[in-house]
């Protein structure tokens, strides 16, 4: 996760380091190892934990004359493009089981007019609520760059000793599977070259028009569900890309529209796990899956509704029966559950992340006078790298999203089939 602000004074680092010390926060200094072979079986396997390490690794960057300015990002809307991984991520990119790696690193990274903040973490440290918390204590530990107040302390236990009053049912979480089926081999939806981030922002009048065009009844007789602005940013997404992914070659086009797809999303369970405060900095998320939708329900002419409704329809089931994330979450610990997007995230599937209602925390953190400009974050964003995610909403009420598509499909998701109806000049 990227954050872009103007100049930065030096008291920044002396801050950063001292609100990681070693002792108050133990899950941030460590490193990531797999569980000794005594203790990964019963489905413990994959499971990784975190073990005492060096402590937090602060990475300063120069990187001038190898970025462009940070007006000229500005200008392009900082397209992630233009932000490379290799300069701006602390940790590889190909990390895997087979050795340890920092558990979280942070960057401050130089660039003429302005600096880019890098967190980098495993998702054993934080989800993306646990982050925005880590974000804002950061800037206010920024603002208060002076004063010596007490830094704040990470509790797990809340977590880590949770039980559930109901039986775990593996049928009550779509999102989640004992046994995912392997992914397909060869399917005519994968792509068969790199994709590239397309970044997309709408206006608040665009959202409001794509609101309404995803709130309409399918049918005479068939009452609406009240769905946000967000279920309708995330169904044009999954109907957009799953349309192209439908054109991709022949074989593609063969694919029968019977043929099943879900969207995958993860939600945040601190609202549903009574006792766990919001400012949590831990992993609490909860996989949703919506639909499955017939491919040809997705992308027919009442594809964008139908989208909507189906992940309103899963998030609704969640809210009303919060007992049942409190039963997954006491499962995993005693194992790992795997997620059922896997089978088929390349092909079929549509997953996707978001951070839509971080927005007005986020964009509303005081940096104080470390910075110029406002003092506060110009723009939130993730390195070149192609996957489907919502930003957090901007403070004018504009959305800014990314699709994952092959180059010579980025014109379609700008066209009328895809967001084109809904972007204007903003």
């Amino acid at each position: 996760m990227l954050i872009f602000l103007h100049w930065m004074h030096n008291t920044l680092f002396t801050i950063a380091a001292a609100y990681f010390p070693s002792a108050a926060h133990p899950f941030s200094n460590g490193d990531i190892v797999s569980l000794p072979e005594n203790e990964a079986i019963d489905g413990k396997d994959d499971w990784r934990t975190i073990v005492p390490g060096p402590g937090l690794e602060l990475v300063v960057r120069d990187l001038r004359e190898a970025m462009p300015s940070f007006q000229e990002l500005e200008k392009s809307n900082f397209q992630p493009s233009l932000l490379p991984y290799s300069l701006l991520v602390p940790v590889p990119a190909d990390i895997g089981n087979d050795k340890p790696f920092s558990a979280c690193k942070i960057q401050f990274s130089s660039i003429e007019g302005g600096t880019i903040i890098t967190i980098a973490h495993s998702h054993s440290v934080a989800d993306g609520s646990g982050t925005n918390e880590l974000m804002r204590v950061l800037a206010e530990e920024t603002r208060r760059a002076q004063e010596h107040d007490s830094l704040p302390q990470d509790d797990r236990s809340f977590m880590r000793t949770i039980a559930s009053d109901i039986p775990f049912n593996i049928n009550d979480h779509p999102g989640y599977s004992w046994n995912p089926e392997p992914a397909a081999p060869n399917h005519a939806f994968v792509a068969t070259a790199p994709e590239v981030p397309v970044l997309i922002r709408i206006s608040p009048a665009g959202l409001a028009r794509l609101k309404s065009d995803a709130s309409s009844s399918r049918e005479p007789g068939v009452p609406s569900i009240p769905i946000s602005t967000h279920d309708a940013l995330a169904a044009l997404m999954w109907r957009t890309v799953l349309l192209i992914k439908s054109r991709r070659s022949e074989d593609a086009r063969a694919v029968p529209m019977s043929t099943k797809t879900s969207l995958f999303m993860p939600s945040d369970a601190r609202r549903h796990l009574v006792g766990l405060p919001a400012s949590y900095v831990g992993n609490a998320v909860y996989q949703l899956t919506a639909g499955p939708l017939e491919l040809g329900t997705l992308l027919g002419p009442a594809g964008l509704v139908e989208g909507a409704r189906a992940l309103r329809t899963a998030i609704n089931a969640v809210t009303v029966a919060p007992e049942k994330v409190k039963s997954l979450m006491a499962m995993t610990n005693q194992r790992w559950i795997p997620w059922a997007f896997l089978s088929t995230a390349e092909t079929t599937g549509f997953p996707m992340g978001t951070d839509w209602t971080g927005g007005p925390e986020v964009y509303g953190y005081d940096w104080g006078s470390a910075f110029g400009g406002s003092g506060g974050m110009v723009r939130y964003r993730y390195p070149d790298e192609a996957f489907n995610v919502v930003f957090p909403r901007l403070p004018d009420g504009s959305a800014e999203v990314v699709v994952a598509v092959l180059p010579d499909e980025v014109e379609v998701v700008k066209g009328a089939e895809g967001f084109g109806r809904y972007m204007e000049e903003t």
